[in-house]
């Protein structure tokens, strides 16, 4: 289907340089795809929110670790006694007062969890399974972003493709002016001729203004793709190739399985599926009692005055086991274990719809590199054979043997082929990226 595509690979690249070399903007700095995918790794907004939350995960691992790990705590107090304890002994004894009126206190407890109804261990679990989320994330946000930014990137190509076509249009039509024009000089066109040709040359004018405009566009989006602002102007400096893409001649239901096998999305779900059923556990773990052990030594002095030293101060220091359960809080645990279980409901059925949802955007993908693959094999082919009609409606014009308006129709037949050629490349790249996508396959370039 691309053997006409093959023949002809040395006159297409050479007329895509001379596209580009035609619209390069003063001040502006060419970049490879390669380059602009490197940027946006570095640059882009969307990659570096996924990366935050990738360190976030990592430090929530920590976090939950430090739930099961031993933990000391150190306290400090001063209670000054406005009134003191007073014990009334029998007579004649009477009225003692206990105690001083300045107490000093110091302690440094450590306190070790030993049973915290699976929650611990559930909670360090879930933590661990959130960073593979959050790395698959990162995965999937840095495939979407490269998507784009290839996208981006063709149609940057693209539009300064159209403004060479278009300029192309444009001298042509000049051309065929400067021709009708020494035609009449001479008495052989007619002034409506000449009248014919002038409109056609103005036509033309703003359909470049256009091109030119949809060009600076183009350059905006790609900056905005890769996470550059208007300070750092910037150009494509590669040209759309003619290639085969290997997905082309890959069956269908093959394609389906590389996607279910290699998509982020449906592993994201593979570990959601193992997170919901972790909060069940960690939701019914509120039905069981925590126990801690814990050691504490204490130093406390008590004096008349505010002075104290450390020989006033006297330790005590105890061991033991705390014991927490509760036997009723209305109701709240057992709706909290209906509402986990409500999720992993509906993660089942997200699970059916992304599948369903990968599964055609596959198709999709397949039929329309398919179809860009159809358009690009005649695209080249039709280009050639109007500029070679309208390479004959000027000789015959110019000889007399046929009328103005048959070189117009031939010029704007070239142009529409020159388009719709530089539209088929296009898409077809854009249908390779896309399958890449839609397959998870999409890697930023190597060298």
């Amino acid at each position: 289907m691309l053997e006409s595509m093959g023949r002809t690979r040395r006159v297409c690249a050479f007329w895509t340089v001379c596209s580009l070399a035609l619209v390069s903007r003063v001040g502006a700095r060419g970049i490879s795809l390669r380059e602009a995918e490197q940027m946006a790794l570095e640059r882009n907004p969307q990659i570096a929110a996924a990366s935050a939350s990738l360190d976030s995960a990592r430090a929530g691992i920590t976090r939950a670790r430090a739930t099961i790990l031993p933990s000391l705590a150190a306290t400090a107090g001063y209670t000054w006694n406005a009134e003191l304890p007073v014990v009334v002994m029998p007579p004649p004894v009477g009225a003692v007062s206990i105690g001083e009126k300045h107490n000093y206190s110091l302690a440094l407890t450590a306190r070790q969890p030993v049973f915290l109804g699976f929650a611990g261990v559930t909670g360090v679990r879930m933590a661990e399974t959130a960073l593979q989320s959050s790395q698959l994330r990162l995965e999937s946000t840095t495939q979407t972003v490269i998507a784009s930014v290839r996208e981006a990137y063709l149609a940057a190509v693209l539009s300064r493709m159209l403004v060479t076509v278009n300029e192309q249009a444009v001298a042509q039509a000049e051309s065929s002016l400067a021709l009708v024009q020494r035609r009449a000089d001479v008495g052989s066109a007619s002034r409506f001729d000449l009248l014919r040709a002038r409109v056609q040359v103005a036509t033309l004018r703003p359909n470049l203004t256009s091109a030119r405009s949809n060009r600076d566009l183009a350059d905006g989006r790609l900056r905005l793709a890769i996470g550059v602002g208007e300070r750092d102007p910037i150009t494509p400096s590669d040209t759309l190739a003619v290639f085969v893409s290997e997905w082309a001649k890959v069956p269908l239901d093959s394609l389906r399985l590389i996607a279910r096998e290699r998509r982020t999305e449906i592993r994201q779900l593979d570990i959601g599926e193992q997170i919901t059923n972790d909060a069940v556990t960690l939701s019914r773990s509120a039905y069981y009692p925590t126990v801690a052990a814990f050691a504490t030594s204490q130093w406390e002095a008590q004096r008349p005055s505010l002075r104290v030293s450390s020989g006033d101060f006297r330790r005590v220091s105890m061991l033991g086991l705390q014991l927490n359960w509760t036997f009723w809080d209305s109701w709240k645990t057992p709706a909290t274990v209906q509402m986990a279980r409500v999720g992993v409901r509906q993660l089942n059925l997200f699970r059916q719809l992304a599948t369903d949802g990968i599964s055609l955007e596959v198709e999709a993908a397949f039929h329309g590199l398919h179809e860009a693959e159809l358009n690009l094999a005649t695209g080249l082919e039709t280009v050639n054979q109007a500029a070679e009609a309208l390479r004959l409606a000027s000789v015959m014009y110019s000889e007399g043997g046929n009328t103005q308006l048959d070189v117009i129709s031939a010029q704007l037949a070239l142009t529409s082929a020159r388009t719709q050629y530089a539209q088929a490349l296009y898409n077809y790249h854009v249908a390779h990226i896309r399958m890449e996508k839609a397959l998870g396959l999409t890697r930023a370039s190597q060298d």
